[in-house]
């Protein structure tokens, strides 16, 4: 596990600077062969569309904390039943979030009708459809993540990752050359999303023997989780409001070109951002091992002091 910690964090950290060094030819591409208004309608529908996101409710990070949990118990009962409750929990949540995508779709003309043309309207609905239905999909492949990161499978995951940083735009230039337009990026979203669950599932199936018991599964232990993720979920509407309703206003009152700026920008501080998480991701299983091991708060200060000393030189560095 450890050399999992170690190449899973140097990989995360190069997956940044693809990140980063892609965003900063793909994006000026999309703006001249998209154009500036259709790559501000994307941005625009994307902020609304990241918004169903709050529908998890922090219930990913509860994942982590009572598989950890039942794993140092040795109860790998519970644990098939944990992923079972998960599937089922997250099925329902994605269904969910098709129903209040179609309603958002249906009312774009309301929501957009004062800074759009009947023409952007139109495209707008398109871009959400595509995303509604790549948000659902990201739901149900959650769950397979979450499992991936609470096994320290940080190698495959970065990796897995670090092929999206390049095949995004692999698939999507030669989409925009063919004369798709700005549909091509949300295209390519849901192809490559769609592709990642799928090697999700395969991975965690064949390779972590991850299990489901659908019977007498415990519902009640959806209180417990509520009660964990109630404070993660605040963090998300938090990050939600800082992140993405600036983008949503801006599409009311000033249109999409104004979008496309400030997204611009918004890139920008998002690298600082990821610098500053990637690192800490990585340690999030170690943590909760440790505190249900009952180790004593000595060790994860000393933990924490480490992480915050390597994300420190690197935040002072850039």
């Amino acid at each position: 596990m450890g050399n999992q910690r170690k190449l899973g964090a140097v990989l995360s950290y190069l997956n940044i600077i693809a990140k980063n060094l892609v965003t900063f030819l793909y994006t000026p591409f999309l703006l001249r062969f998209v154009g500036q208004a259709n790559y501000g309608l994307f941005q625009m529908t994307n902020s609304v569309m990241v918004s169903l996101s709050l529908l998890s409710m922090g219930f990913s990070s509860a994942y982590v904390k009572f598989y950890i949990t039942y794993k140092v118990e040795e109860n790998y009962r519970q644990l098939r039943k944990l992923n079972a409750l998960y599937l089922i929990l997250f099925g329902c949540i994605s269904v969910i979030a098709l129903i209040i995508g179609t309603i958002l779709v249906l009312n774009t003309g309301a929501i957009f009708g004062r800074s759009l043309s009947a023409s952007e309207i139109q495209l707008t609905k398109y871009l959400m459809a595509i995303m509604v239905l790549d948000v659902a999909i990201t739901f149900i492949s959650s769950v397979f993540d979450s499992n991936i990161t609470v096994n320290e499978q940080f190698i495959f995951q970065q990796s897995r990752q670090l092929m999206q940083t390049f095949l995004v735009p692999m698939i999507c230039i030669p989409l925009v050359f063919m004369g798709v337009g700005v549909l091509s990026i949300e295209i390519t979203q849901i192809s490559v999303t769609t592709l990642f669950l799928i090697l999700n599932i395969n991975y965690c199936i064949r390779k972590l023997n991850m299990h489901f018991d659908f019977t007498n599964i415990d519902f009640s232990l959806l209180k417990d989780l509520g009660i964990f993720s109630f404070f993660i979920f605040l963090n998300q509407i938090v990050d939600l409001v800082n992140n993405n309703v600036p983008n949503f206003i801006l599409g009311m009152f000033q249109g999409a070109k104004m979008v496309a700026t400030f997204a611009i920008a918004v890139q920008v501080k998002n690298m600082f951002f990821m610098l500053s998480t990637s690192l800490s991701n990585v340690f999030v299983p170690r943590v909760n091992k440790l505190v249900n091991l009952e180790k004593g708060t000595d060790v994860l200060t000393d933990l924490m002091i480490k992480v915050g000393r390597i994300q420190m030189a690197l935040l002072f560095l850039f």
